[in-house]
């Protein structure tokens, strides 16, 4: 495993995450459902793993800072109004589910049927990886993601 990702693995270890990791997402799905989202089977499995952790980190970006990713996909909903939802998926072609936020919670966190992550935040949108994991070492290692038009 790269240092960078044996780095991320560990901070995520810290942040309470294990291999084995199961939490019950019942209240997302109910949730998600009625609010239209919907939960496809990689969006399940990353939630059934990541949902609940709150992992921060020293962002190196000058001056160094830090930052945090959260898995709380509720309270991002509630912060995130459906149309902006609704046309980042437009600009995606894909149904997005929320998953959390990232970037001080400025960037909403989002994940397609295929499992990649998109960030969004008011008109920018970005994919940050192609799965879940991906999208946390893109974060927290500071790597570009893919920016959409």
């Amino acid at each position: 495993m790269a240092s960078g990702a044996k780095a991320v693995r560990d901070l995520l270890t810290s942040s309470g995450w294990t291999p084995t990791r199961r939490v019950d997402i019942s209240a997302i799905e109910d949730h998600h459902a009625r609010a239209g989202y919907p939960l496809s089977p990689p969006a399940r499995r990353f939630l059934g793993a990541f949902a609940g952790l709150t992992v921060r980190y020293l962002d190196p970006q000058p001056p160094p800072y830090h930052d945090v990713i959260s898995f709380l996909p509720l309270e991002t909903a509630a912060g995130t109004p459906p149309q902006a939802v609704r046309s980042y998926e437009a600009r995606v072609e894909a149904p997005l589910t929320i998953i959390g936020s990232a970037r001080s919670n400025h960037l909403t966190l989002m994940m397609d049927d295929q499992g990649r992550v998109y960030g969004g935040y008011d008109k920018f949108l970005a994919r940050y990886g192609n799965t879940g994991r991906e999208a946390i070492e893109t974060l927290v290692l500071r790597k570009q993601p893919q920016v959409i038009d």
